[in-house]
């Protein structure tokens, strides 16, 4: 029967602490990324405006993109960036 002494315990919950704490990190990272790129996405499908060189044609779409924030469902409130 194999004996264990503190400092060998110690060592063993030392490294299942930094490979839990990097298993905890990854998924987040994971989590993280899979919800930027999802969101990335969704803007890229529901909101790409070429860009014209034309005068009028930029006019047009600064004022749709106006419009869209003006009726936005989240706007923002003052400096702070707050939703409502």
């Amino acid at each position: 029967m194999k004996t264990f002494d503190a400092a060998t315990i110690g060592d063993m919950a030392e490294d299942y602490a930094s490979q839990t704490v990097f298993a905890a990190m990854a998924a987040l990272c994971i989590r993280f990324i899979t919800a930027y790129l999802a969101a990335s996405v969704w803007f890229q499908t529901i909101s790409i405006m070429p860009f014209f060189a034309c005068t009028y044609a930029r006019k047009r779409i600064v004022n749709r993109i106006t419009h869209q924030r003006k009726f936005a469902l989240f706007q923002r409130c003052g400096r702070q960036g707050i939703y409502n």
